[in-house]
């Protein structure tokens, strides 16, 4: 196996983010939350 000398990489995991209701429906929009006329269609 060919390996070049050069920096070694180091996995950083990727950063989670939570959001409440109210911030997913600011942040996207009715359209993308499952609200529909201020109603929750989801549960």
């Amino acid at each position: 196996m060919n390996v070049q000398n050069g920096p070694v990489l180091t996995y950083e995991p990727p950063k989670i983010e939570t959001y409440t209701d109210e911030e997913l429906l600011e942040k996207l929009g009715a359209a993308h939350t499952g609200y529909v006329n201020g109603g929750n269609i989801l549960g």
